[in-house]
């Protein structure tokens, strides 16, 4: 009787297999974090619309009783209601953090139907309706940075929030604003205002959403030229602060 030898595989074979398999993971690493970040950040963009369509609607309802509009300012009090009914001053917002606007726009009812899962996202964790973790010093559940001290005279192309992986300050905003109408934007390097380990995208991209609606994103790569965020905006002679995410 013919009996048939059965071989499994040798270590070297087994070696050469799990070898293959590592290169092909390391090839296909980059494009499938690639693809999950798109995804993260089209969802991130998505949310920061939400949000400034949720201020000018509000806007829009104040202006009928003749109340302020709800942008944060670092001199005006924004007028808001308790969950008791109780009329509450909000604000001004000229030093913190982002924070502690989107804590009030949401406690105090300056929009309606947000709650704090909206700035999250990306892994951002959501504090979802607890505004004592929204508050958490440690951070971790806000994505977004802004700017307080836009007036109504302001372009709707003026960035407003952005994702808090990009670290910048008022004066870096006013310097690469046009000095003047008509000039050209200034191309200021921001490359190093991006931190490889910070939250949201790294050093990969950050999202952009406007005072007039708008939303874009910016690759990381492409910081080297700040008018790829300022996009026809301008902060000059404005009295301005940007509040970072806690």
């Amino acid at each position: 009787m013919n009996t048939t030898k059965k071989h499994g595989f040798t270590l070297i074979e087994l070696l050469v297999v799990i070898a293959i398999i590592g290169i092909l993971a390391g090839l296909l690493f980059p494009t499938i974090t690639s693809a999950l970040q798109r995804a993260q950040a089209t969802s991130l963009t998505s949310n920061g619309k939400n949000i400034v369509q949720a201020i000018v609607s509000a806007n829009i309802e104040r202006e009928s009783y003749n109340e302020a509009p709800i942008w944060p300012d670092k001199t005006t009090k924004l007028s808001g209601v308790s969950a008791s009914g109780e009329q509450k001053d909000c604000g001004p917002y000229s030093t913190g953090y982002s924070n502690d606007y989107f804590g009030d726009m949401v406690e105090f009812r300056l929009v309606d139907d947000l709650d704090y899962s909206i700035f999250a996202g990306a892994g951002i964790r959501s504090a979802g309706h607890d505004r004592q973790l929204f508050d958490d010093n440690n951070g971790g559940y806000n994505a977004w940075s802004i700017v307080s001290g836009l007036n109504d005279n302001v372009s709707g192309d003026t960035p407003f929030m952005w994702s808090c992986n990009l670290s910048i300050e008022d004066s870096d905003l006013t310097s690469a604003s046009p000095s003047s109408a008509g000039a050209e934007t200034p191309k200021n390097n921001w490359s190093e205002k991006l931190s490889v380990t910070a939250k949201p995208f790294g050093k990969g991209r950050i999202v952009v959403v406007t005072k007039g609606q708008s939303a874009f994103q910016v690759p990381g790569k492409a910081m080297y030229d700040s008018s790829k965020f300022m996009r026809g905006g301008n902060f000059t002679d404005l009295d301005i602060v940007v509040l970072p995410a806690k």
